[in-house]
């Protein structure tokens, strides 16, 4: 009997705005850590490890979090894994699309894919890994979706509505998130689940469906591969044909229109931390029922959750709030209201406020990264670790200058026409209209202290003339984020 090999496909997409302001554009939820040492993506990358047969890894993510991505991978030191760079997010079908004609490439057809969101929260791994290999044989013919069943009348997730209660049961109908009246009249119904975003099938199967329903986005799977740039374990799609793809999920695209599409009761816990009250309930509560996160002092508080990445955060005689704190910004709201953060920072964007998708946190690049300190109108001082080897671009600024003080390490500098060495507790001036560039030559990494001094200084006052990572694309200077 032939061996069913399984490719996990993970998708790093989304910006999951409704766990603003941890999550953001620059920083989405999947890459924070809510609970222990791993963000949700690693979280999701060890479950694999109990699967039988599992075959090679496939990472879908988007080109502005790709070294974010490479950062938190190479934490956990897997190296069974590929990696699909998206120009550009187009949702889940054409993420899909790719992954399989990838799998049909380089791979063995029949593979089953086991489609999974990076950003979901499983405690029960042993359960999870039971339910996957109880529905493989099942998704070698079918389009397996994996149903939760609901314990609450939820509004944020799909419902779907199976035809029976066989496992895997055929899809009846799919109902897109109800209003609350309409998910208690779902939830008495039998055989109805939460859709989980989870998919099992093979390459092949998927990639006929593609063809039969979304044939666009077949055509244009098989072009941004054709024409992708490929390095080491890293395929970066080609940028015109992915982007002319259609922005579409998968549910919609495919699984709605097809005659194959069944679901299959997943036995684990499931979350897809969709707003911070589900970050809540996954917490224990403590006596008064308040679950609180980092440095947090609170006083006649109930109900609530608390969350402070750095700050102090003190509460007197509130409940039933949610409160977060991050580094430039802070989230008060009613726990029964946090689903219109989205709303909030629609309005954030619509006003131009950075927030909406930038933050002070860490910010990833192929050389290391940089952490903004200060940042005011004619001056910013920045913390920049640049990873032992690392290079940033050769570059000039017209409108300003830059010191650099090295706090830990050393740097090798070209200024001009100038290249010499910076030491720690050494200093170097930078002077504007300038070709400058940094490196690290050593064994460990290099940390300085970059203040930047001028009349301007937006993102945009920057002039590369050579990159050694070789993304013409991809901004890496450590003044872009």
């Amino acid at each position: 009997m032939e061996t069913i090999t399984i490719n996990p496909v993970i998708l790093i997409g989304g910006s999951g705005t409704r766990l603003w302001p941890m999550s953001r554009v620059n920083y989405p939820k999947q890459f924070n850590k809510f609970l222990g040492d791993h963000s949700l993506f690693q979280q999701t990358l060890l479950r694999l490890s109990a699967i039988q047969n599992c075959g090679k890894i496939i990472l879908v993510v988007g080109e502005s979090n790709y070294f974010l991505c490479l950062d938190q991978l190479r934490e956990l030191s897997i190296d069974n894994v590929d990696i699909i760079v998206e120009p550009i997010g187009k949702n889940t079908a054409p993420a899909v699309a790719v992954a399989a004609e990838y799998i049909c490439q380089n791979d063995n057809d029949n593979n089953l894919m086991l489609v999974l969101p990076s950003d979901h929260q499983i405690k029960d791994t042993d359960h999870f890994i039971q339910t996957v290999h109880d529905a493989m044989h099942k998704a070698s013919e079918k389009l397996v979706l994996f149903g939760v069943v609901p314990n609450s009348p939820a509004t944020g997730y799909g419902y779907i509505q199976a035809e029976n209660s066989e496992q895997p049961a055929k899809v009846a109908q799919f109902i897109e998130k109800p209003s609350l009246e309409n998910a208690e009249l779902l939830i008495q119904k039998p055989n109805c689940f939460w859709n989980s975003g989870m998919f099992f099938f093979s390459a092949k199967a998927i990639l006929r469906e593609m063809q039969m329903h979304a044939p666009e986005i077949d055509v244009l799977a098989k072009a941004a591969l054709s024409k992708a740039i490929q390095q080491g374990n890293t395929c970066y799609l080609h940028r015109d044909s992915f982007s002319a793809m259609p922005n579409i999920p998968l549910d919609i695209a495919i699984m709605e229109k097809t005659n194959n599409a069944y679901v299959f009761p997943l036995q684990s816990d499931w979350s897809d931390l969709g707003d911070w009250n589900a970050v809540y309930q996954t917490e224990k509560a403590d006596e008064q029922g308040n679950v609180a996160i980092g440095n947090v002092l609170s006083l006649s508080t109930k109900n609530s959750y608390l969350h402070s990445n750095n700050k102090l955060l003190t509460t007197i005689g509130i409940d039933n709030l949610v409160v977060v704190s991050a580094k430039d910004s802070v989230l008060i709201a009613d726990k029964n209201k946090v689903q219109d953060v989205k709303a909030l920072v629609d309005l954030l964007k619509s006003g131009q406020y950075a927030e909406h998708a930038h933050n002070d946190l860490k910010v990833h690049r192929p050389w290391g990264s940089y952490e903004s300190v200060i940042n005011m109108d004619n001056f910013q001082v920045k913390h920049i670790v640049v990873k032992p080897g690392g290079t940033l671009s050769l570059q000039l600024h017209y409108h300003r200058s830059e010191h650099w003080i090295v706090v830990k390490g050393i740097a090798e500098v070209i200024c001009g026409e100038n290249a010499y060495q910076v030491h720690e507790n050494q200093s170097t001036y930078i002077p504007k209209e300038t070709k400058h560039r940094l490196v690290n030559l050593q064994s460990t990494p290099l940390h300085l202290i970059e203040v930047q001094v001028g009349s301007y200084l937006g993102e945009d006052d920057i002039v590369r003339y050579d990159d050694v990572y070789g993304r013409a694309d991809v901004r890496d200077s450590v003044d872009v984020a």
